[in-house]
C-alpha cells in the first residue's frame, strides 16, 4: 500500500538501480583507490556568477543516480514525537535547519531533481501519518506546504 505523498515527495523506483555497482564516478567505501578529491558530495553553496543556477547550502543526507542520469536526493528525519491523535509531527521545537533543508529539495526540484523527505519514526505508537508541526515550526510547516 503506498503512502500519501507530502508536496516534497516524489516516488521513487529502485528497480532500475544496480546497488552491487555504483553509478560511474561513485565512490564506494571499499574503493581505496578514489582519492577523497574525486569523492562527489551533494551540492555545496560556493560562490558562482549570476548566471548560474543556485545551489544548496547543505549536505544532503543521500544521492542517488539513475542509470539515465536522473539525481535524486534524500533527506532524512527524526520523527520522535507522536501525540495521542497517533499522528506524529515533526520537528518538535523551532528547527532552521530543517526549514533550510525543505527549501534546498525545493530549490533542487526546480532545478529537475527527484527528491524525497523521509520521516524515520522508531516508536510503535504511531497510527497516523507524519505531519509537519506548525505548532512547534510555523515556519518549517510552511515550507512543507508550498
Amino acid at each position: 500500500e503506498e503512502a500519501e505523498a507530502a508536496p516534497l515527495t516524489s516516488s521513487c523506483s529502485c528497480e532500475d538501480l544496480d546497488p552491487g555497482h555504483p553509478p560511474p564516478g561513485v565512490a564506494t567505501a571499499t574503493d581505496q583507490s578514489v582519492a577523497a578529491s574525486e569523492v562527489p558530495r551533494s551540492p555545496v553553496k560556493a560562490k558562482q556568477p549570476a548566471a548560474q543556477k543556485p545551489e544548496p547550502v547543505s549536505r544532503i543526507d543521500f544521492w542517488l543516480r539513475h542509470r539515465s542520469g536522473q539525481e535524486h536526493y534524500i533527506e532524512v528525519k527524526n520523527c520522535h514525537m507522536v501525540y495521542p491523535d497517533g499522528h506524529g509531527y515533526f520537528p518538535d521545537s523551532v528547527s532552521a535547519r530543517a526549514s533550510r533543508h525543505v527549501e534546498e529539495l525545493k530549490l533542487l526540484v526546480s532545478q529537475g531533481c527527484r527528491c524525497t523527505a523521509l520521516f524515520v519514526v522508531q516508536r510503535e505508537d504511531l497510527h497516523g501519518m507524519v505531519r509537519p508541526s506548525i505548532h512547534h515550526d510555523p515556519t518549517f510547516a510552511r515550507a512543507c506546504r508550498s
